[in-house]
């Protein structure tokens, strides 16, 4: 707000309570013996919402103005965070729950600024309703969505209000593991490996890995004996990429796959 008043001398900004104010004053000429005063009240607070006048004072005298009112409008900001209404693996669906602001209005914009928990950079889109599907999110993943409020005029944008933080579902795994091979073969057992196991295939950070194998024994004597086929899927440890399969029968074919399954779903390699 600017207040003003033709000095001849000093200018100073009281308060309705007689408290003097010391805002940046910037002073131009309107005549040879007559200037104007500008007093620039710059980041007022709600507190500070008052009746203002000018005083000028000189060895002469004084002379004062009429009061004249400083209104402080101050940016909304909702009280409340997000309500999230359904979430999948690549969105999260919220309603803005701005019933409720502290600051003034009217409410001309609403915005939702959101990144995920672990990352620095966020997003910012507007929004027309006042429900938003936030897409194009990474599966099992945390974020933090909050609602922007803008009022008319210069500065109306408000703070961020309070965050939803929320988890996208997992998705079902990218595809099968791939490159499983016997690195070494011995009578009795088998040292397999295959592909490193990442986010990028499991789409989730809760998963298993198992390694399923199977072969045929022969049972009973002479040549009317029948073939038993031994079938066992292990659990193998998170974050490997080889293990090793002992007690074999030697000279044997050993049939094994790989299965990767998350709660959304399973994917089963080619049987090696």
């Amino acid at each position: 707000m600017y207040f003003c008043l033709y000095i001849t001398t000093l200018s100073l900004l009281q308060r309705r309570n007689g408290v003097l104010m010391s805002p940046y004053t910037v002073t131009s000429s309107v005549g040879e013996r007559r200037l104007v005063a500008w007093f620039q009240v710059g980041g007022a607070q709600r507190g500070e919402q008052d009746l203002y006048r000018c005083i000028t004072q000189s060895t002469y005298g004084a002379a004062v103005s009429n009061f004249a009112e400083l209104i402080v409008r101050v940016p909304p900001t909702p009280i409340a965070p997000p309500q999230l209404l359904r979430s999948g693996p690549t969105y999260l669906i919220i309603q803005l729950n701005t019933n409720s602001i502290v600051g003034d209005g009217p409410v001309i914009r609403r915005e939702i600024v959101y990144r995920a928990s672990h990352s620095p950079w966020s997003e910012t889109h507007g929004v027309n309703s006042l429900t938003y599907k936030v897409w194009h999110l990474e599966p099992d993943t945390e974020y933090r969505i909050s609602v922007l409020l803008t009022r008319p005029g210069e500065g109306g944008t408000g703070p961020p209000g309070p965050p939803l933080v929320s988890r996208t579902k997992c998705a079902e795994p990218m595809r099968p593991l791939r490159g499983l091979t016997a690195s070494e073969i011995q009578s009795r057992q088998l040292l397999l490996q295959w592909e490193p196991v990442g986010y990028n295939l499991t789409r989730c950070h809760t998963y298993s890995l198992s390694l399923c194998y199977r072969y045929s024994t022969a049972t009973g004597g002479g040549a009317g004996g029948n073939n038993a086929t031994v079938r066992e899927c292990l659990s193998v440890e998170r974050n490997t990429s080889r293990f090793t399969l002992r007690d074999l029968p030697p000279f044997h074919a050993v049939h094994v796959r790989l299965a990767l399954a998350n709660p959304e779903g399973k994917k089963e390699s080619r049987e090696w």
